[in-house]
């Protein structure tokens, strides 16, 4: 309400104070906001350069000219495909679930493709972008299906967790009780979050958050759904093993299965976080560790003072980013023009945008 209308004399004096006070509060919070915002791109330039400081070119170039090109590329383009499907059909559950009882898993296929080009920057665009296209195309609200794929996104979290926290013996020294720390603080997170919204009892002031119409993906979630979202979900990391196991073979870097049912979880929780852009740098950082010690560096040349199996598993790494993108930009341009052409559509009254959930 401005301060012109003469109806409300008290609230332009608030509006007015708030005025007063807000460019410089303004101005902070903006401050804040950027410096949030470079955090992830300071630690990827940083990680890169430590990279390229301590890497030998020369070995890259050689590792990735004697890699087998169709088996890598091949693998990452055949598997994609697959986990674009077994996504689709986890994002189709959780919203026939909640919010539109009669949308189909083809209708998600086209915006969780064309998604695949956002979230290469971070998952949560990808998300945020496909809330966006059902809140326009399904009438389903945005906070309400964001708050939706942010519970398959915990799920998907969760289970890279379990794996780390299992398998935690088999990582290097060093990484033993980082991983039983986080595990704790995992676990300690799942039973608040399991107690704040299925507790029988009130949370005082916070009621008012547990009881909003519009986080009842949160509120309604029970113990049955999601032990079906992270059924829907495991095929995901089983998928993202495979490509690992059949990219590393490609670089004749043998790494056993056992081994990598954690490291790629690992790095999976690495990229998640929102420490760096996609986990660029931080992720390759971390492969160094893992991948290092399996690499068959027999009969091959170095510089001087660098190990030469880094050099491989940087060749890897390096490869293995364009391994996922273009599968990605590929799926994602594809889907575009079926995404354009159903949000031209309007939503007739058979159209799956029903807010009942299902029984």
């Amino acid at each position: 309400m401005s301060s012109s209308d003469p109806s409300a004399p008290e609230e332009a004096v608030a509006d007015a104070s708030a005025t007063d006070a807000t460019p410089a509060d303004g101005a902070r919070r903006s401050i804040g906001s950027r410096g949030l915002r470079l955090i992830p791109w300071a630690v990827t330039l940083a990680a890169l350069g430590w990279i390229g400081w301590t890497t030998d070119f020369d070995g890259i170039v050689d590792a990735v000219a004697g890699a087998n090109a169709a088996l890598f590329f091949g693998a990452m383009m055949g598997l994609y495909v697959v986990l674009w499907f077994v996504d689709s059909v986890a994002i189709a559950w959780v919203y026939r679930r909640y919010h539109a009882p009669n949308l189909r898993v083809r209708d998600v296929v086209p915006v969780r493709g064309a998604t695949y080009i956002l979230g290469i920057l971070n998952y949560a665009v990808g998300a945020a972008a496909m809330a966006l296209y059902f809140r326009r195309k399904h009438r389903v609200g945005l906070v309400e299906g964001g708050a939706s794929l942010l519970v398959l996104m915990a799920v998907d979290f969760g289970l890279a967790m379990i794996l780390v926290i299992v398998g935690g013996a088999v990582l290097p020294d060093g990484w033993r009780e980082i991983t039983l720390v986080i595990g704790a603080i995992f676990a300690l997170a799942v039973i608040g979050h399991l107690l704040f919204w299925r507790g029988p009892w009130t949370w005082g002031p916070l009621e008012r958050v547990r009881q909003h119409p519009k986080l009842g993906g949160f509120r309604d979630a029970t113990i049955a759904d999601y032990a079906t979202m992270a059924a829907l979900r495991a095929p995901v990391v089983g998928l993202y093993v495979c490509m690992h196991l059949a990219t590393l073979a490609a670089f004749d870097i043998d790494v056993p299965l056992a081994r990598l049912l954690v490291y790629v979880p690992v790095q999976m929780v690495i990229a998640a976080l929102p420490l760096s852009v996609g986990g660029l740098g931080t992720v390759q950082a971390a492969q160094r560790v893992f991948y290092g010690p399996w690499v068959d560096t027999t009969g091959v040349d170095a510089a001087a003072g660098v190990d030469p199996s880094i050099a491989i598993v940087d060749a890897y790494a390096l490869t293995l980013f364009f391994g996922f993108l273009v599968p990605r930009v590929l799926i994602g341009l594809g889907c575009l023009r079926a995404v354009g052409d159903a949000l031209a559509e309007t939503p007739g009254p058979d159209s799956p945008s029903s807010s009942e959930p299902t029984p």
